[in-house]
């Protein structure tokens, strides 16, 4: 029998199972090796900045590598936008900022409509805006009409100002030092204006050390930076010698003597302490000023202010490096003529100081590498600023100093003749006063003593012209005065040819610093009388007996001009008194 067969088995035939290939189609699943963004990283990797795996062992593959310590103490930084709450502070601090503005914007406009001078900032005591004094200070100077007023000012607009027009009194930063002119009595700030314009226009050394330009843009308007206050001072003070010899200020002598020993004193007290802790061009312009106004005679122990001031200025140069040139790439170019006529103005000082005072100069030629300053002004480089912030309308004194400028008017020719003065004396100085050892007794010192007088008349403005025959004759006595014999008991013709040179010398120098109606400074004054003083007493001895008498009577002169001067009488000459009471018994010099 046989075998029975299924039905599927004949009707459905078999085929083979297809296997997929799997090799390249992987199929998701979340139990594959995906790396996951962990949600916190160990402290040691995300210093390091690396990727850490601790959430899947602790410790991490990091940590474990380098056998340290996986720890998680510090907090992640939340990342994302802002908070609502920081975006919502911001805004309100922008607000409040803007509201600040605005008020002070409305201040501001209520300041600049009108403002009022109000009578408790100003003491009567300090008779601010006096109709008198401004009528005397427009008549006798004729210079500026107002250095802190708006132009054209009259009486009846003086309670009110429009600082819009011009930068007033108010605005000024030396109001804060209304106590100066509060200590001194009868001083007012319309004498203050005085003393500047008389700085600028009689002192002649003042464009030298000072540029006018620079110093009224400060003080106009306190650009670039405000003005120097001790140097301020320092101005004041020298502008106070300048202005007692005014017609007008005769009623005020006593005043301004008063203020300007006081200024003196205060910008002494605030230059000498700059001098040390910040140097500084101004603190080396302040001590220059001061220098000159110091007196010159010898005190206690036979040393000189005018000396000790000017030897702080020559090491603070020194320091500073204003008597080399190098390095001053980086310095504008007004500044580099400035700090030149600054070093050169402290040579000149140097050497006249050395004469006057019998004491060796202290700059050597060796050491001084500066090159000569230009006759002119050089052009500022922010004029167009100025414009803008004056909108074209200046002061009538910043006004002339800009013209200068563009003029480029020879405004520092006198500086020029001034240097080679100094390098005449200089030479004397080597020739005559110093040990033969380092001495060249080769050097020729005649020559340009007869060279500078030819120049005098030539080269010299009428207004200076006096001042360097003054210097002229001090020179010659400083030349001659080592050749004269102290006494001798026959004189020859060469001796007499030479006494009777210096003698006239001498006279000169009486008669000038007598008739001159400006007088120079009080060192200048100082060193020149000294100078005669000698020259007189060696006179006193002579055989001729009216040589003698006309020597006292000269001494007597020269003990005047100590005292119109202020300058302290040196008594420690007592030949000089024994001659002065020989002349007049009944004086009684103490």
């Amino acid at each position: 029998m046989e075998e029975s067969i299924l039905p599927s088995q004949h009707t459905l035939p078999t085929q083979p199972v297809l296997q997929l290939n799997t090799a390249s189609i992987t199929t998701p699943s979340h139990s594959s090796s995906k790396v996951e963004r962990n949600s916190k990283s160990c402290d040691n990797c995300r210093k390091r900045k690396v990727r850490c795996n601790a959430n899947i062992q602790i410790p991490c593959a990091f940590c474990l590598k380098n056998k340290i310590e996986c720890q998680f103490l510090s907090n992640r930084k939340k990342l994302g936008p802002p908070s609502k709450r920081y975006t919502k502070s911001l805004e309100t601090r922008v607000q409040l900022l803007e509201k600040l503005l605005d008020e002070e914007r409305k201040k501001n406009q209520t300041r600049n409509h009108v403002i009022q001078l109000q009578p408790e900032v100003f003491n009567n005591s300090l008779s601010l805006y006096s109709d008198t004094t401004l009528e005397l200070q427009r008549q006798g100077t004729g210079l500026l009409p107002d250095i802190f007023l708006p132009p054209q000012l009259t009486s009846s607009s003086l309670s009110m100002i429009r600082p819009q027009q011009h930068i007033t009194l108010i605005e000024n930063p030396y109001l804060r030092y209304l106590h100066l002119v509060q200590e001194i009595p009868g001083l007012t700030l319309e004498l203050l204006e005085c003393m500047i314009e008389s700085f600028f226009h009689f002192a002649n050394f003042g464009d030298q050390v000072i540029s006018k330009y620079d110093f009224l843009l400060e003080f106009y308007y306190q650009y670039p930076q405000p003005l120097d206050k001790y140097l301020f001072l320092a101005i004041s003070a020298v502008g106070c010698h300048f202005l007692s010899s005014q017609p007008h200020m005769t009623n005020q002598v006593s005043t301004i003597s008063a203020a300007r020993r006081y200024l003196w004193k205060k910008a002494m007290e605030g230059a000498m302490e700059q001098s040390y802790t910040r140097p500084s061009i101004s603190t080396i312009q302040t001590l220059m000023l001061l220098g000159v106004l110091a007196p010159g005679s010898k005190g206690v122990g036979g040393k000189s202010t005018n000396w000790l001031i000017l030897g702080a200025a020559i090491r603070m140069c020194q320091d500073m490096g204003l008597f080399y040139e190098a390095n001053i790439q980086h310095l504008s170019k007004r500044e580099i003529q400035l700090r030149r006529r600054i070093a050169y103005s402290i040579y000149i000082q140097d050497k006249f100081f050395s004469a006057t005072c019998g004491k060796p100069f202290t700059i050597r030629d060796d050491d001084f590498n500066v090159e000569l300053p230009l006759i002119h002004e050089v052009e500022p480089d922010n004029g167009f600023i100025l414009k803008s912030i004056t909108k074209g309308r200046l002061p009538k004194l910043l006004e002339q100093a800009e013209r200068v400028i563009y003029e480029k008017s020879p405004v520092y020719s006198a500086l020029l003749e001034l240097i080679s003065v100094a390098h005449a004396i200089r030479s004397i100085l080597v020739s005559f006063y110093m040990p033969k050892i380092i001495s060249n007794t080769d050097i020729d010192v005649d020559t340009p003593l007869m060279e500078w007088q030819a120049r005098i008349d030539a080269n010299v403005s009428s207004r200076d012209i006096e001042l360097y025959r003054l210097l002229y004759s001090g020179a010659l006595l400083l030349r001659y005065r080592p050749v004269i014999k102290e006494r001798s008991s026959e004189e020859n013709c060469d001796e007499l040819q030479l006494l009777n040179l210096c003698t006239l010398a001498a006279n000169n120098i009486v008669d000038a610093l007598d008739t001159l109606p400006i007088p120079p400074v009080p060192s200048m004054t100082d060193g020149l009388i000294s100078l005669a003083t000698e020259m007189f007493v060696h006179n006193c001895n002579r055989m001729d007996e009216n040589v003698r008498l006309q020597a006292r009577k000269n001494l007597r002169r020269c003990i005047n001009i100590y005292t119109r001067n202020e300058i302290a009488i040196p008594l420690q000459n007592i030949e000089l008194v024994r001659q002065i009471q020989e002349v007049d018994p009944g004086n009684n010099i103490s």
